[in-house]
């Protein structure tokens, strides 16, 4: 509202928020979605069928895995690895998964 000084010019008028609307919604009356058909337990068996996506990390294409003997009295020593008797060889592809990490080894030839 507008006020008249003594000069006959309108006061300034001064910020205000603006105001929340009039109509007020009834929780109660709001509307609601229909429920769809199987419910919570179809939604979540959906989302346990679901594939989850993996994302490539690391992909080494000739990695050797060997045995390593029990440690003695001195640890663990290089020197005492049989490098003749490998157990795999092959490519090793690091993955994630979620929130998860997989180290895959996988056939080289393939």
């Amino acid at each position: 509202m507008w006020r008249r000084g003594a000069t006959g010019q309108a006061a300034p008028r001064l910020w205000r928020p603006p105001r929340a609307p009039r109509h007020r919604v009834n929780p109660r009356r709001a509307r609601r979605a229909p429920p769809r058909p199987g419910g919570a337990l179809r939604d979540l068996q959906m989302a346990a069928a679901a594939p989850t996506p993996r994302h490539t990390l690391l992909v080494v294409r000739e990695v050797t895995v060997f045995q390593i003997p029990p440690a003695t009295g001195r640890g663990h020593r290089a020197a005492d690895w049989r490098l003749d008797a490998q157990l795999f060889k092959g490519r090793l592809r690091v993955e994630a998964v979620s929130d998860d990490a997989e180290i895959r080894l996988e056939d080289g030839t393939t």
